[in-house]
């Protein structure tokens, strides 16, 4: 857990939250078409989901969970879809 993820997508202004599989990320909005988060502890395999004031975005494919605790931190990058 804890590694890096660029989600890329469009409308991310005003973002309230992002969640992997339903568990809560801390994030950063960088601008509108890009958010920087990390996988929350807990985390497991499935979509991505960012609540935005238009809707919620979820991940075009589900998101694997495959680092063991205490693992290296990796950047990942994923694709958001309206």
């Amino acid at each position: 857990m804890g590694s890096s993820v660029a989600i890329d997508g469009a409308d991310f202004t005003g973002a309230r939250s992002v969640t992997f599989n339903d568990v809560s990320a801390q994030f950063t909005v960088t601008y509108n078409l890009h958010i920087e988060t990390a996988v929350p502890a807990g985390a497991t395999t499935g979509p991505i989901r960012v609540m935005t004031p238009a809707g919620t975005a979820t991940s075009a494919t589900v998101f694997t969970v495959t680092d063991p605790p205490g693992a290296a931190a990796t950047r990942r990058r994923v694709r958001a879809a309206p």
